[in-house]
């Protein structure tokens, strides 16, 4: 009678676990990131600005790790296209990778310290602010990294310093090959002098023009 109880809690010890948003784990390029609780909260994190980007690091102990990322595509539908994002982790990078519920890591390199790194690079210009100026459909919403029962949140924060990327279609982009746009190539060479940056890009978008193809839901920069 003690053998079933006693299995039944080596399963449950093995089972997964999830890091939520709000895990110190997590880190949310500044200035491009709401949550469920205004900029916070422990459900979800969004962005709609192309080259927004999250870093989240743990460790594991196991020698074959395991880590999937946790999506939220519930706002998604026929008529809109799953934005694009792109991720770098153990020194492979990935991208073109369309925005689903889960996305499983297979680059994981083995027991350690793993850091991963994943930016939204790329949607259709069109419902990323939404009708409300709070909330588009267009979005990368992400509601957590689920990871084997081995592993553990590695808090590293956020750099002290950090510098906003503002500007429009060739800022956002646009006609660019995966991630090769001035503004990220810039934001990296920002990494490497210990800031974190954030961008605001956007087509169409100016001082007035409101971004996005026309009629456009992106309030100018002036207006804001």
């Amino acid at each position: 009678f003690l053998i079933a109880p006693l299995l039944l809690l080596a399963l449950r010890a093995a089972d997964p676990i999830t890091l939520p948003v709000d895990s110190p784990a997590f880190v949310f390029s500044p200035g491009n990131w709401t949550g469920d609780a205004g900029r916070e909260g422990r459900v979800f994190r969004q962005t709609w600005y192309p080259g927004a980007y999250f870093r989240v690091t743990w460790e594991s102990r196991d020698a074959a790790p395991t880590a999937t990322l946790l999506l939220d595509t519930s706002m998604f539908g026929p008529d809109l296209k799953p934005p694009e994002i792109t991720y770098h982790i153990d020194g492979i990078w990935r991208s073109r990778i369309p925005c689903a519920n889960e996305i499983p890591l297979v680059e994981i390199s083995g027991a350690g310290r793993h850091e991963l790194t994943v930016y939204l690079s790329r949607s259709e210009q069109i419902e990323r602010w939404g009708s409300d100026g709070k909330s588009g459909r267009n979005v990368l919403r992400i509601t957590g990294l689920r990871v084997d029962a081995a592993s553990q949140p590695v808090a590293l924060g956020a750099a002290s310093k950090w510098a906003l990327i503002v500007g429009d279609s060739i800022t956002e982009g646009i006609g660019a090959t995966e991630l090769a746009g001035y503004s990220h190539l810039v934001g990296q060479a920002l990494r490497t002098q210990g800031f974190e940056y954030g961008l605001s890009a956007c087509g169409f978008s100016g001082w007035l023009n409101r971004g996005d193809k026309p009629p456009g839901d992106v309030p100018g920069y002036y207006v804001v």
